[in-house]
């Protein structure tokens, strides 16, 4: 149904000594307001039960860029996809940039973001859609990072992201001196090395920021730091580049990062 699905922004942002900066909004979509598939597990939940991961990808993307453009935001932008849209959809990277190109997006700004769910099913298909967007000039992430078993291999092979989100619950269970803290550490210095951004996401307080400070990671999201916005609010929290004014509510200025 045309106009079934909305688009919310939630910030990523840079957390440093100087304050906190923008550095993406990952777009999140929403169901028909009202309806059983509001939220994104039933929504989400539903595609996979009836097998419509890809319709749904495609639909998501479209709305998403559509809004970007529309309420021109000009941040750097993070997609959820499903690992069975790029395994099964050959032709979704060229789509993808065709529709950013429409909206005049270029794929620079793009990161898309794949999700935990079935990350596992089939490394080759997988790394082949990986690899097509890369050469497109889109940046690719790993959802849920440490969450699936082929991600300890995923930094050297062919499947190799830009971005690595941390999982929530390897990052909640890693208390310095236990075995999680000691491959949580192994996992960011891994990525470090191999010059991947590490974002952690789901932040909930103060506690997390500091672990993740200590780790050498700035770059967070979560409800603790600001809820998902629409699409209005977001593009009335930018800011023009170099501006002073602040986003009052998480003292985080509206510049480009």
């Amino acid at each position: 149904m045309p106009g079934a699905l909305h688009t919310v922004f939630q910030p990523i942002l840079r957390c440093g000594n100087k304050g906190r900066t923008l550095h993406a909004f990952e777009c999140l979509t929403r169901g028909p307001t009202g309806s059983l598939y509001m939220e994104a597990p039933a929504l989400f939940g539903a595609a996979r039960q009836w097998h419509l991961e890809v319709e749904l990808d495609r639909a998501c993307v479209v709305t998403a860029l559509r809004t970007v453009a529309q309420y021109a935001i000009t941040s750097a932008l993070f997609i959820n996809v499903h690992p069975f849209t790029l395994m099964s959809d050959r032709a979704f990277p060229v789509r993808l940039v065709a529709i950013a190109a429409e909206y005049s997006i270029p794929p620079s700004r793009l990161t898309v973001e794949v999700i935990e769910h079935g990350r596992d099913w089939d490394a080759r298909s997988l790394a082949a859609g990986v690899q097509a967007l890369r050469r497109l000039g889109v940046r690719v992430a790993l959802d849920d990072y440490g969450a699936a078993p082929a991600d300890a291999q995923a930094l050297a092979g062919t499947c190799r992201p830009d971005v690595v989100k941390l999982d929530e619950r390897l990052f909640r269970g890693a208390e310095e001196g236990t075995a999680e803290h000691h491959r949580l550490t192994s996992l960011v210095e891994e990525a470090r090395q191999d010059g991947i951004q590490v974002i952690v996401e789901r932040v909930d307080g103060e506690s997390d920021l500091l672990l993740a400070s200590r780790l050498g990671i700035d770059l967070a999201q979560g409800h603790f730091l600001h809820r998902p916005l629409p699409a209005d609010a977001a593009a009335w929290r930018l800011c023009p580049k170099g501006s002073a004014e602040r986003w009052n509510s998480i003292g985080c200025t509206g510049e480009i990062t």
